[in-house]
């Protein structure tokens, strides 16, 4: 497993979840940071906002742990609103 802090960085992210349970909702996200330096991030969308910060040497480590975090959310009763690759342009609704 990562280490863990609270503390925000530099990154390009590579994966973003946005789930909600009742009225509250969350984003859960893989970012590089460096090579070799990657990190999942839960952030609240309410309340402080303060991120929890988990830092991986592999990307491999670093999804294992963002599938991990959203299971675990999802059987708590989770529901995920949105995931995508925060890299692409996203589609307009007609």
């Amino acid at each position: 497993m990562g280490s863990l802090d609270t503390q925000p960085s530099s990154h390009v992210t590579l994966l973003q979840w946005t789930l909600w349970h009742g009225s509250e909702a969350l984003t859960c996200e893989v970012n590089a940071c460096a090579p070799h330096s990657f990190e999942v991030c839960v952030t609240p969308l309410q309340h402080d906002r303060t991120t929890i910060t988990e830092h991986f040497t592999s990307v491999i480590g670093a999804m294992r742990r963002h599938a991990e975090i959203i299971e675990m959310l999802r059987e708590k009763g989770w529901d995920t609103t949105d995931y995508c690759d925060p890299n692409q342009p996203r589609e307009s609704a007609a």
